[in-house]
């Protein structure tokens, strides 16, 4: 299956070879990994929709994702009731790293502005 995924990656079939990944390969390491390489908000979006019914899945994607998409996308689809392991840690690691990409684009964003005018 690996090489299947990165066949599919390469020909442009992100979505199939990121199933493939979540599906066959049960390796959300892999597949955090493989959004965060394509950059792709739909990508994430499944990501998020295929794992977020598993707790093991849902503490990785906490801990991980804060500097590639909005917290916020994960947390709304988080079930009522569904009991998370080190849901503190997670959470705060989340928010740092959201955090601090937002201040580094805004920083970019000063520099760029004072650079161009």
């Amino acid at each position: 299956y690996p090489e299947m995924v990165f066949l599919l990656g390469r020909i442009g079939n992100t979505r199939e070879a990121l199933q493939i990944i979540i599906e066959k390969l049960d390796d959300i390491n892999q597949a955090i990994n493989f959004c965060q390489e394509h950059n792709d908000m739909e990508l994430w979006t499944d990501l998020i929709k295929q794992t977020v019914d598993k707790p093991e899945c849902v503490t990785l994607l906490l801990k991980r994702i804060g500097n590639y998409v909005d917290p916020r996308m994960l947390i709304e689809n988080i079930q009522s009731g569904c009991e998370i392991k080190d849901l503190k840690e997670s959470l705060v690691k989340m928010m740092c790293n959201y955090h601090l990409q937002l201040s580094v684009q805004e920083a970019c964003k000063v520099i760029t502005l004072r650079n161009y005018f």
